[in-house]
């Protein structure tokens, strides 16, 4: 089969029009692929399209997707990439390709809820102003046994809410990362449907498109654990990208702030310049001015407290005041907490930063 039969439309496709596209990206799936596919199929709402964006698998993936687009009755498109574009890529090219006015990531390892599709939809129906909604999830095993534990176990509001756009929705998602695709669906829009490496090259496509969401429209968040969220040995994200527990929050607390540990001077610097490619994107893509402020003052401020790793704690302790006072602190960090750390940390020399 040559690449362009391969990238062909496979299955039917709805005579209306499309509403609701899933954009699924694989690479060498075939271990968990199925369960995920028969979870798509077993929707109450199921979608008008499964788009799906293969990375070059060697392994059965797409001959998983060929099976199943026969037995559904609705259309499912296979993509395949001439070259690997690597998870932000894959996920970008399927996003693109969706033709659905309701679009939602999905991961080649999880399992849906049957109500997931049908709860995001009707929630993004009821508010019109909203161009994002993010659900909970549940974080399972590889052979899918809760591990008690949800993705967004901290602040999530226990009940439906809708976040008006600008810095208090930037904040909230970054403070709860509340960022994962597979938790959200959006709205078909320019902004969203974009590459992300155009808004910051760096930045995870999700994550990305949150902040853009945040900034230009309203999101809706919903307590309702709508996934079952695999966690595996072959994930490219590991357990650390996990939100801590409660318990496990408060102990890491107070070690990073008696051990000192901080960010290296070079991981600051990649931040500081992944806030202001946000910023760039955002002051193209015409968002407000105080979220567009807010990125640049977020990255002033982290290489403020990047700097202050090369001074002696007598030395540090007026700048830390200073801008504790200016409300720098609880602006784009954690308040006096944030400032105790900086206190507290361990001169590193300049060769150790």
């Amino acid at each position: 089969m040559t690449g362009k039969e391969q990238n062909a439309a496979i299955g039917r496709r709805g005579e209306s029009g499309l509403g609701i596209s899933v954009a699924m990206a694989t690479y060498n799936g075939e271990h968990f692929l199925t369960e995920q596919l028969e979870s798509l199929a077993r929707q109450t709402r199921p979608p008008d399209e499964l788009v799906v964006s293969d990375d070059g698998s060697t392994d059965g993936t797409c001959d998983l997707v060929r099976s199943f687009a026969a037995k559904v009755p609705f259309a499912v498109r296979l993509l395949v990439n001439e070259r690997n574009l690597g998870v932000n890529g894959n996920f970008d090219r399927a996003i693109a390709a969706c033709e659905g006015e309701i679009i939602l990531p999905c991961d080649q390892d999880d399992v849906w809820l049957p109500q997931k599709i049908g709860k995001l939809t009707d929630v993004l129906g009821r508010y019109p102003s909203a161009a994002m909604v993010i659900s909970n999830s549940e974080i399972v095993d590889r052979a899918l046994r809760p591990i008690g534990r949800d993705l967004y176990s901290i602040k999530f509001p226990p009940v439906e809410q809708l976040h008006r756009r600008g810095v208090g929705t930037i904040r909230f998602l970054l403070t709860n990362w509340a960022v994962a695709g597979h938790t959200m669906a959006f709205r078909r829009m320019p902004a969203l449907i974009m590459p992300s490496s155009q808004i910051a090259a760096d930045c995870t496509y999700d994550f990305t498109r949150a902040l853009v969401t945040g900034a230009t429209r309203d999101i809706v968040t919903i307590p309702d654990r709508l996934t079952r969220y695999r966690r595996h040995e072959a994930q490219v994200t590991n357990e650390g990208a996990l939100l801590p527990t409660r318990m496990e929050q408060l102990r890491r607390k107070i070690r990073n702030v008696f051990r000192g540990k901080r960010s290296s001077m070079a991981e600051c610097k990649e931040f500081a310049r992944d806030l202001l490619q946000i910023r760039d994107g955002l002051r193209r893509l015409g968002a407000e001015d105080d979220a567009i402020d807010f990125f640049q003052g977020h990255a002033t401020m982290v290489l403020f407290q990047a700097g202050l790793q090369s001074r002696s704690r007598l030395e540090r302790m007026p700048e830390v005041l200073r801008c504790l006072i200016q409300g720098r602190y609880h602006r784009y960090a954690r308040g006096a907490l944030t400032a105790l750390q900086d206190l507290c940390v361990s001169p590193a020399t300049r060769s150790g930063l």
